[in-house]
């Protein structure tokens, strides 16, 4: 920062050569964002995954957070191309094979996986890291989760020390260590964080791991994440691809809804749905179904207008009877438009330039 007062400025001076980070508050840097996969969480973060910022996503076990968090990685690599990612893997179940899935073979051989016995060590570690890697950008951490952080008060022998305090505050430390970390480095932090209570379907009360507390007042944004029943998936699947005959000759559920919600961050109380497909259809729709997700956007901020059954844009088929181009019901538009790319592809434009929030997935809260 500049000033025209000479003792401040040699103070100023004598602070940054001690390695303290002085910022004019008009060129504090700024965190960039990170895709997430998914276009509605995209919106709901305002562009996605902030570095320099810690992010939270929770939720029960089963509801698709280490999935989101690949993509995360995958897309932190793509943005970055010289930079690396670290999975700080506390459950110790990080499958390269399985996430594979979501993380390029060229991405993954800049994944480094770290494996701590105390969540102590951890952020300790990853300085170290960060020390001898040089000018080595680290673009994403995903601690995955904190749910199972362990806390160096186990190998005190006495459990209950480590059930009353330990924990919390060996997460206390970790958080204060990646906060600098991410703010220093330009780096986004992902924790993974498991729902211990479902009180209700989003409440404040949402009951969380000491360490979802811990890192509350750290947290940029807190996603709240919940998997919808077959009734919501269904409304969500517009070409029909929801149950397979698996080689046991039963009806498999390939596709999933998925819900967002923001417990904290600039959007707080903002949700939407989406669509996941857990197997490859023969449409190939693994992952996040990005023509559902952008039916909904567009529907919700009027980009597609609706008029009874009939949904209404410049490149839907002309229906001369009505004097409209027009498409009736939401499958049969879904479907189109997987067969009609271009026309995808300008909905798609308009739906990415649009700033508003999504509301048409809004969750009923009652």
């Amino acid at each position: 920062m500049s000033t025209t007062n000479p003792k401040l400025s040699s103070a100023l001076d004598a602070l940054k050569k001690n390695g303290v980070r002085i910022y004019d508050i008009h060129n504090l840097p700024c965190p960039e964002h990170i895709k997430t996969g998914s276009l509605i969480l995209d919106k709901l973060l305002d562009g996605g995954v902030p570095t320099r910022r810690l992010t939270q996503f929770f939720g029960k076990p089963g509801s698709y957070k280490s999935l989101m968090s690949y993509h995360v990685v995958n897309n932190a690599l793509d943005m970055y191309p010289d930079s690396i990612a670290i999975i700080l893997d506390l459950e110790c179940r990080f499958d390269p094979q399985w996430a594979g899935n979501f993380i390029s073979a060229e991405n993954m051989e800049r994944v480094i996986v770290l494996r701590e016995e105390f969540v102590e060590d951890a952020g300790n570690t990853i300085n170290k890291l960060i020390n001898s890697i040089g000018d080595v950008h680290i673009s994403i951490i995903v601690i995955d989760s904190i749910a199972a952080a362990n806390t160096a008060r186990y190998d005190s022998g006495d459990m209950r020390k480590m059930e009353v305090a330990g924990a919390a505050m060996g997460i206390g430390k970790l958080v204060r260590a990646l906060v600098q970390i991410a703010d220093k480095y330009n780096t986004a932090v992902l924790v993974l964080n498991q729902l211990r209570e479902d009180l209700n379907a989003f409440t404040n009360s949402i009951g969380r791991t000491n360490g979802g507390y811990q890192l509350k007042h750290s947290l940029e944004n807190d996603v709240y994440f919940r998997t919808l029943g077959q009734t919501d998936t269904k409304n969500l699947v517009g070409n029909g691809n929801f149950e397979v005959k698996s080689d046991l000759g039963e009806n498999q559920q390939i596709a999933v809804g998925v819900c967002f919600k923001i417990q904290k961050g600039a959007h707080w109380s903002c949700s939407g749905k989406t669509l996941f497909y857990k197997k490859a259809t023969e449409n190939n729709d693994f992952g996040f179904d990005i023509f559902s997700e952008v039916v909904s956007i567009a529907l919700a901020n009027n980009i597609i207008q609706v008029e009874g059954a009939s949904f209404i844009h410049p490149s839907f088929p002309y229906n001369e009877k009505k004097g409209k181009n027009t498409i009736t019901d939401r499958k049969p538009m879904i479907a189109f438009l997987k067969e009609n790319l271009e026309a995808f592809e300008q909905i798609k434009a308009e739906v990415e330039g649009y700033a508003e929030i999504v509301e048409e997935g809004k969750v009923d809260e009652t």
